[in-house]
Parts: structure tokens; sequence; C-alpha cells
């Protein structure tokens, strides 16, 4: 199977977020004309544009088990997060790491009765995943 640059995972995991130059999260211009919305930073799966071979798209573990070699597979355990962008009276904030609530996500194990190609990483936002040798995984709780 030849790769596809459908299965990029700017074309399905989205993103968003604007700070302003003193540091606190901004509205957006479209079509030159200023939106309500403060874009605080978030991402988000786009089901619909989701083209990559296999994922845990909505939270939860993905294993990849072969008899021979794992080649030209691509595994995905997202994360989804959104951040607060006002205080309670709707005015618009700073950035606040710890205010960051982060959900889905997992881990992801590959194991393989031959060989897997370590050219490629699997990403996360926020954490990488790449192939290891028969036995070992590695994700967020590990």
């Amino acid at each position: 199977m030849a790769d596809s640059n459908l299965e990029l995972p700017n074309n399905w995991l989205y993103r968003r977020g604007l700070v302003d130059s003193a540091g606190t999260f901004s509205t957006l211009f479209v079509n030159d004309l200023l939106t309500t919305e403060v874009q605080s930073t978030s991402w988000w799966v786009d089901y619909s544009n989701f083209f990559d071979d296999v994922g845990a798209l909505g939270g939860g573990n993905l294993s990849l088990i072969a008899g021979r070699n794992v080649t030209n597979i691509n595994a995905s355990v997202p994360t989804n997060a959104r951040m607060p962008g006002t205080d309670p009276v709707g005015n618009p904030t700073k950035p606040n790491a710890s205010a960051l609530l982060e959900l889905a996500g997992g881990d992801l194990s590959v194991r393989a009765g031959a060989s897997v190609p370590w050219r490629r990483r699997m990403k996360r936002v926020g954490e990488s995943y790449r192939f290891f040798p028969e036995g070992e995984r590695y994700g967020r709780g590990g």
C-alpha cells in the first residue's frame, strides 16, 4: 500500500489558539470581520477527515500484533484538549497550562515476530510514540 498525504495528522487533528502581543488569548479576524469568540488553545479530531489505517480516536489503547514484519501502517491514539480563554466575566485570559483539560489518548503497543522499521515515529500531541522491539511498550502510562 502506498503512502498517502491524506494520512498526515494535520488533515484530521485540528487545533487553534491565538495570543496577542500582551500575552492574552485573542479574537480572530475572518474576512475582515472580528469574531467574538476568543481563540483559546484547543485541539480535536475531525473524524470525517481521518484516513489513517487505525486509531483510537475517542480514547483507549491500541495494540498492533504481527506474526512477521510490521510495515507501512499508521496508528494513532490522539488526545483532544481545551483551555478556558476567558475569566468568569468574559475577559480574555492568559494561557495557563494548569487549566488545560486534556482527554482521550491512550497507549500504543506494537509487537512483531520479525522486525519493525525504525524509520517512523508514532506521534500524539504532547508525546511521541515509536516502535520498539518485541514486547516493549511506550505510552502515557509507560
